[in-house]
């Protein structure tokens, strides 16, 4: 008897002594999540047409069993119950969109995808908010170089996201589709929001929360080998390869990577037109040369 790469051995076939016995954990069968949650129950025969079982280890049955049922009494440790139900975190993703599309509250989550397929033009990048998939289009989270050098905006466009795939990012929500669990969003909106009140919205006492000399944290959005991009409080920041460290690097990809943090020195800022503020910064300059 023979076996395939694509299939398991059956009973029968030795182990040999150079082989391991498959070890698996006995899998219960469940009901889909959606139909839990509304009370029915999936037919068995044949012929039904429900969905077909999900299968789970036993150490996520009992997780689950510890999940409280909707509506049932719960006795709580502290003041509020510390515990969410599926069904709670659920509704606090969803609720959290709806706020974002009425109020222009922005969210944060990361680039988990990006999509491009042939004849449909830009890409986008996908985010997952609970159960709904966010989508940003391209445009709506990074602008073109001028120069593109004869190439093709789209193919600029995916080679730009998928650099940043994993990188955290604000946006605010533009449209909500419950029938199809899909969601628009735009991060050039929020990056908006958030360089007015960090770039050009003075305090009480008439300063910006900005300035130069400022030492901030910053979000790593894209590596290159020069250097690095980092969205400084709504506004995308190139820091070159000799403001990375005092010591010599010849390649950033090596130290940084999409979705981290680093702390950041604002060596130049130049406000006087609103809708295109400057800024230079530099992560050597956060601490003391160790040569001097």
């Amino acid at each position: 008897m023979s076996t395939t790469e694509n299939s398991l051995p059956s009973d029968d076939v030795p182990v040999t002594p150079n082989s391991e016995p498959l070890q698996t954990d006995p899998i219960l069968k469940v009901p889909p999540r959606h139909q839990a949650s509304t009370g029915e129950i999936p037919g068995t025969s044949e012929g039904s047409n429900a969905a077909p079982h999900s299968t789970i280890s036993p150490r996520q049955a009992r997780q689950r069993r510890n999940v409280p049922m909707p509506n049932m009494e719960v006795l709580a440790i502290d003041d509020a119950l510390g515990i969410q139900t599926e069904i709670d975190k659920a509704r606090d993703k969803f609720l959290d969109l709806v706020e974002s599309l009425k109020t222009g509250r922005y969210l944060t989550d990361k680039i988990q995808g990006v999509e491009k397929h042939s004849g449909l033009g830009e890409p986008r990048a996908v985010i997952f908010h609970g159960d709904y998939k966010v989508i940003i289009m391209a445009s709506m989270i990074v602008d073109l170089p001028k120069d593109l050098r004869g190439q093709d905006p789209n193919e600029v466009y995916h080679y730009l996201l998928t650099k940043r795939l994993g990188s955290e990012i604000d946006y605010v929500v533009k449209g909500i589709d419950r029938n199809t669990g899909l969601a628009v969003g735009s991060r050039k909106d929020a990056m908006a929001t958030k360089r007015r009140h960090y770039y050009l919205n003075q305090t009480r006492d008439g300063t910006y929360r900005i300035y130069e000399g400022l030492c901030c944290e910053a979000r790593v959005m894209s590596v290159i080998p020069y250097g690095i991009f980092v969205d400084l409080f709504g506004i995308d920041v190139y820091i070159p390869l000799r403001e990375l460290s005092y010591v010599r690097l010849t390649d950033a990809m090596g130290y940084y990577e999409p979705g981290g943090r680093v702390l950041v020195k604002v060596t130049q800022l130049n406000r006087d037109d609103p809708d295109d503020i400057r800024v230079a910064a530099s992560v050597k300059q956060v601490a003391a040369n160790p040569v001097d």
